[in-house]
């Protein structure tokens, strides 16, 4: 658990959701990324618990650098990801854990969510596709796991040297983009977690630059599977000309068919959410260019 001066109430909640698992036998690392004395203040309040082990930066190292520093000092059989605003549902590790015991195949596995508000106001509930080819084919579009749900293999991490790359500003999308290249990677059909939205997530503060990094990590992945696209740095789920809806529509037809795997459902669904969330669906246009996905879909069939 990355921390920089969460507000307090925040804080206990998170750390609270980790401790009072069901599943008892865990270790919390917490990487203090620099904070202010009045968070490191309720961070230390939890050292009573022998669980707990804190980590602290003598400088703001940022998110990704950080969990660097907490995946060096892991020595559970298992990894799992959590922020310090989030809460954690009371069994989400052993339901994880069983899980991952019971499909060896699988390295890493996250879960759906519930969103909720600065208050603790439910808001609606998230959720992503779950089987490895839906979730393969998903990744063209974007990151398909949500982050502070992800639970994995710290054997194959180690092994593997699996870190987080600081020059992506969506660090975790682009490890569990090489990650899914070599092996499977799935997500449970539950809801597991409280994902709080308020003024200060990260998401929120750095939109601009998460975009440019979720880019090029859609492109360097259509490039690892034989097809080099280039978007002008504009994000492929949102992209604003319809001659570029049309070159992304020629390298998905391309993929199909090279790799069985592709799941067409999967591109059906993504390609529609592209052109609905585009700068295209100006009301008097928008019938023209779904006629437009109707020929690629019937093209897919």
């Amino acid at each position: 658990m990355p921390v920089y001066n969460t507000k307090d109430k925040y804080l206990v909640e998170a750390i609270e959701s980790i401790l009072n698992q069901t599943l008892k036998d865990i270790e919390l690392i917490i990487v203090d990324d620099n904070s202010d004395a009045k968070t490191k203040n309720v961070i230390r309040s939890f050292l009573m618990d022998s669980r707990v082990k804190v980590i602290e930066n003598d400088e703001n190292l940022g998110v990704a650098a950080s969990l660097n520093k907490g995946l060096g000092q892991v020595s559970g059989k298992y990894i799992a990801r959590m922020d310090s605003d989030d809460v954690a549902f009371p069994n989400r590790l052993e339901k994880q854990y069983n899980y991952m015991e019971a499909h060896k195949d699988c390295v890493a596995i996250g879960s759906n969510m519930c969103l909720i508000d600065s208050q603790g106001q439910y808001i609606r509930y998230a959720k992503n596709y779950c089987e490895v080819n839906e979730l393969k084919t998903a990744m063209f579009f974007g990151c398909s796991f949500f982050h502070p749900t992800m639970f994995l293999r710290r054997d194959i991490v180690l092994k593997e040297g699996y870190k987080y790359n600081c020059d992506y500003t969506t660090e975790d999308y682009e490890l569990w983009n090489r990650i899914i290249y070599k092996y499977e990677m799935r997500n449970i059909n539950e809801v597991l977690l409280k994902y709080r939205i308020h003024g200060n997530n990260v998401s929120t503060l750095k939109r601009e630059l998460m975009d440019k990094s979720t880019a090029r990590v859609q492109m360097e992945r259509f490039k690892y599977y034989g097809v080099d696209i280039s978007l002008n740095h504009d994000l492929i789920c949102s992209c604003e000309n319809i001659i570029e809806l049309r070159r992304i529509e020629s390298a998905l037809k391309e993929l199909i068919k090279k790799y069985e795997w592709i799941d067409k459902n999967v591109i059906k669904e993504r390609v529609l959410m592209m052109y609905k969330n585009s700068s295209l669906k100006q009301l008097k246009l928008f019938g023209r260019y779904l006629r437009y996905f109707i020929v690629f879909r019937n093209n897919l069939i």
